[in-house]
């Protein structure tokens, strides 16, 4: 990561700095560790004591929190400002666009130039991949699956068929999409037999679902999770669930 002066910092984030804003940071830290060359963040008064034996060389805080006399970026919402800070120095690494060598892509897939797949993929027929949208290694798309613009698929996760994904979508590693519900009925002999799952799921913009979650497809209609929405690792959401 190259070096930042703090007051260049400070404008990208449209806030002032109070201090030295010729600072250079060098990276980004927690309190307790960070160094003389590190930005941390102070949420608030009931975090001084920690600020005062801290050892950052500058942090974002609220206004009226004495920072003891390091330089302090001033900020409403010192946590967002930090997380825009942490995205802006440490940048996330991107892969080239393009399909590995040893992904296996349907000649009825579309996939755009600009989007990559990685190591190890798989990609069904009919299924679509839009533009800057990411698979990461290992990752399988049945058929009929839809993937919007901007798309983040991490290893190991699986969409069934007719699964949709909108734009900017973030899949944690191991979640699988669109997967039968647990539906069963009695047969004339008392016997359990399975009910056939042919809805779909629908997973709608800005959505972020943790590592090893799994939702259902629709029993006949959809499972749908709605814009904006964020889901934590271990989830499990049943079918027809909105």
């Amino acid at each position: 990561m190259a070096p930042i002066r703090l007051a260049v910092l400070a404008a990208e984030l449209g806030r002032e700095v109070e201090g030295d804003g010729d600072v250079e940071i060098h990276g980004v830290a927690e309190l307790a560790s960070a160094d003389p060359f590190e930005l941390s963040f102070v949420a608030g008064q009931r975090f001084a004591q920690e600020l005062a034996r801290s050892h950052a060389g500058a942090v974002i805080a609220p206004p009226g929190l004495d920072a003891g006399g390091r330089p302090v970026i001033r900020s409403p919402n010192p946590r967002l400002d930090f997380a825009r800070a942490v995205r802006r120095l440490r940048p996330a690494s991107r892969p080239r666009p393009g399909v590995h060598e040893s992904a296996w892509v349907d000649p009825a897939a579309e996939v755009h130039p600009d989007a990559t797949v990685g190591p190890g993929c798989a990609v069904g027929a009919r299924t679509r991949v839009g533009p800057r949208s990411v698979l990461h290694a290992n990752v399988t798309l049945y058929e009929d699956v839809g993937i919007g613009v901007d798309c983040c698929i991490h290893s190991g996760c699986v969409l069934r068929e007719r699964t949709v994904l909108g734009d900017r979508v973030v899949l944690q590693p191991g979640v699988v999409l669109g997967g039968a519900g647990f539906g069963y009925e009695r047969d004339e002999q008392g016997r359990w037999e399975a009910v056939p799952q042919v809805g779909r799921l629908v997973v709608e913009d800005d959505v972020e679902i943790g590592a090893n979650t799994t939702i259902d497809r629709g029993s006949l209609g959809a499972t749908r999770i709605a814009e904006g929405s964020k889901l934590d690792n271990l989830v499990q959401v049943g079918h027809n669930c909105q």
